[in-house]
């Protein structure tokens, strides 16, 4: 039977109306109520947790990215409580929540890492305005007031006329704008010589001109200009830590004999105070100059002195050389007992050509190299009559050059008209075809002989001769060259 609520006029029905208890639905009801604001609650409590994470992370970001992360941040919030009332969710909208996600806190951290370089970079260049570029605070509060996600595209307009992009350019001075190779080329100076004597020997060197503190003088010099000390003191700053130390162990390893070649003394070129980096800096630029400097050995001759004794051994020797071939032609002359014994007579002729080649041989200062020769030839000196048998055309034709090579093949050399050698006439000619072509066809060996026979080994001999300046060269006196031509021992051409 139904039982009556507890409604107006004492609880009894009346019209239509009439009291019914519900007890499950209701409780459905209530617990359907509870969720949703369970889950309300919920939702709020994780929109103030990320308010608060975001808050909290927004934290020394730069002031002119606020607004652009607070926006992506927005976005992002809404699409998360978008979800959390949607209930369920698909991989690919979780995935697009972590990107959005992901993209505010990258810019969190890039806005934070940029804020943090300009702040290191304006606090560096107060201290040390040496180590970056003149106008660096005016592009430093450039960058300040562009968005961190425009520096990477936004251009600025160096004073130069330069665009560059405003994210990629470095503030820090690297002395691009400056060269000190101008400057250390000007410091050492011109390239000189200087021509010693070593022994026997003249040496001749070459370096630059001027001395090391010359060098560090003018470095000083050179640092009164801006863009030069702005270079020195960060090339200072920049070097390997033992570097200075490396260099003035090396320069004090430098022997003073280089610099006498030099025609200087060693300098010290210590570190006096390293407070006084204007100091050291000209120092260890001047010890690197000195270490460049070594003078480089050009050439290395004889001395005029030496020449001049060298020439004079020489001429003693050939004179005894040739003194020795004059006693071996007359007596090969002397052998000559049969005037008809053309046996005799051609030993003669080759025993002359034997002797004649050797002097060629000791006499010759150079090799010379002939078309068509086996081998280097020397030029021989034949006596006139008998260069005379050697016309081969029957013409009445002696050769220009007689030569013998170092295998005993003997080349005369016959030129035309216009100086050049007649390949038709110029044949090599062996031994054998030498001693047939002297053998007395257009000479007769009496006439021969008589020549030979009154000749002595005085007049045949060869006297030295040299200038009187090479003569002095060798360290002979004028009396002593004048006695010694009086006594004809020598020559004076």
């Amino acid at each position: 039977m139904p039982q009556y609520g507890n409604i107006l006029g004492g609880g009894r029905p009346y019209g239509d109306i009439f009291s019914v208890n519900t007890p499950y639905s209701d409780r459905a009801s209530e617990r359907l109520l509870f969720e949703q604001r369970q889950r309300e609650l919920q939702r709020q409590q994780q929109a103030k947790m990320l308010d608060d994470e975001f808050s909290k992370n927004m934290a020394n970001v730069k002031d002119v990215d606020v607004p652009e992360i607070a926006k992506k941040y927005g976005e992002w919030k809404q699409s998360r409580q978008s979800l959390m009332k949607k209930g369920q969710v698909s991989p690919e909208e979780q995935l697009e929540d972590l990107r959005k996600k992901a993209e505010v806190y990258r810019s969190i951290q890039e806005s934070k890492a940029q804020r943090e370089l300009d702040e290191e970079d304006l606090k560096s260049g107060r201290s040390k305005p040496e180590n970056f570029i003149d106008d660096y605070e005016t592009i430093l509060m450039e960058r300040r007031k562009t968005p961190t996600s425009q520096l990477r595209t936004k251009k600025y307009k160096l004073p130069s006329g330069e665009e560059v992009v405003l994210g990629d350019y470095s503030l820090a001075y690297k002395g691009d704008n400056y060269s000190a190779a101008d400057d250390l080329k000007k410091a050492k100076g011109e390239l000189l010589t200087n021509t010693r004597e070593n022994g026997d020997k003249a040496e001749t060197y070459q370096f630059y001109g001027n001395t090391p503190m010359q060098v560090k003088e003018y470095i000083l010099g050179t640092m009164g200009k801006r863009d030069a000390n702005k270079f020195y003191r960060n090339k200072l700053m920049n070097l390997p830590a033992d570097e200075l130390t490396k260099t003035r162990e090396a320069y004090e390893a430098i022997p003073a004999s280089q610099f006498e070649l030099m025609g200087q003394k060693k300098p010290d070129l210590s570190y006096k105070d390293f407070s006084n980096q204007a100091d050291v800096i000209a120092t260890y630029y001047a010890q690197k100059a000195a270490l460049e400097n070594i003078p480089r050995l050009l050439k290395s001759e004889m001395t005029e002195k030496a020449k001049g004794e060298l020439l004079f051994d020489r001429q003693k020797k050939m004179a005894a050389i040739n003194d020795q071939y004059a006693r071996r032609r007359l007596e090969l002359a002397n052998r000559l007992k049969d005037k008809s014994d053309s046996e005799n007579y051609n030993t003669w002729v080759n025993d002359y050509l034997d002797t004649v080649g050797e002097e060629a041989v000791a006499n010759a200062t150079e090799k010379k190299l002939l078309d068509g020769a086996d081998s280097p030839v020397y030029e021989i000196s034949l006596d006139p009559t008998l260069s005379k048998s050697l016309d081969v055309t029957g013409k009445g034709w002696t050769p220009d050059h007689l030569y013998v090579s170092e295998k005993g093949t003997y080349y005369p050399v016959y030129t035309d008209d216009d100086g050049k050698v007649d390949v038709n006439k110029s044949k090599p000619l062996s031994k054998q075809q030498m001693v047939l072509s002297l053998g007395g066809r257009t000479v007769t060996k009496t006439k021969l002989g008589s020549e030979v026979k009154g000749t002595s080994v005085e007049k045949i001999q060869t006297i030295p001769s040299a200038s009187r300046s090479e003569w002095k060269a060798a360290g002979w006196t004028d009396a002593q060259i004048n006695e010694q031509v009086e006594k004809g021992k020598i020559k004076v051409k």
